[in-house]
């Protein structure tokens, strides 16, 4: 996990779906999903260095959509907006 005390500093929950560079389990999804669902979560963010393709059953199965944010990018300021507008609607979606 990448945004760790982004997250920390405010009040969002970051977990990591591959572990050790694998992806997860049958077991493992059932269980993201299940906390997802128990979390209201409508939103998975993505790493680009990262497979998408591990998150995408995950939010097929809560309805929500996959987002990519990168923490990597050289122009940080500009890198943190478009972080911030990627929460911002992830937030808005969770409202309506």
């Amino acid at each position: 996990p990448g945004f760790g005390y982004f997250a920390d500093a405010y009040g969002l929950r970051e977990l990591a779906i591959e572990s050790g560079g694998r992806s997860p389990t049958p077991k493992q999804i059932h269980a993201l999903i299940a906390m997802a669902q128990a979390e209201g979560a409508n939103t998975l963010f993505v790493q680009p260095q990262f497979d998408p393709n591990s998150v995408k059953p995950i939010a097929d199965a809560i309805g929500g959509t996959v987002a990519s944010i990168d923490g990597l990018q050289f122009d940080v300021l500009s890198n943190y907006e478009e972080i911030a507008e990627k929460l911002e609607k992830s937030f808005i979606k969770e409202e309506n």
